[in-house]
């Protein structure tokens, strides 16, 4: 089966929601779609240069009870958040301790802004 126009306007929406959400606002972001066979969606990412781009399955198996456009999109943006500790995980053999604290920070900076932000609306 074929995901719909509606489908992607959705996951590009939520994907913002979660990309603004985690203060992962210096990344530029392109949307793509394609059919791939075992993902509903995927991320790539030039670190450096700060440009992602997600891309949201066009092909779902008819049968499958467990595709939801938000999910995926929340799923990506979640991947977004974990790139810069990925990439010194990567390069871990040069990496100091000091890069690697870093890397973890910026996570726990991001999630404590979400949180913080959740907590003031249930004042």
């Amino acid at each position: 089966m074929k995901t719909t126009a509606r489908d992607f306007a959705i996951f590009k929406k939520e994907f913002l929601h979660w990309q603004k959400a985690l203060g992962l606002t210096e990344w530029r972001i392109c949307f793509k779609v394609g059919a791939f066979d075992t993902d509903y969606a995927r991320i790539r990412a030039d670190g450096p240069g700060r440009i992602a781009t997600v891309e949201m399955t066009s092909i779902i198996d008819r049968n499958d009870d467990h595709w939801d456009p938000r999910v995926s999109a929340r799923h990506e943006a979640l991947e977004l958040l974990l790139m810069g500790l990925n990439h010194v995980a990567e390069r871990r053999g040069s990496v100091t301790f000091d890069q690697i604290l870093e890397a973890d920070h910026a996570i726990i900076r991001r999630l404590e802004y979400l949180f913080d932000s959740i907590e003031n609306l249930h004042i």
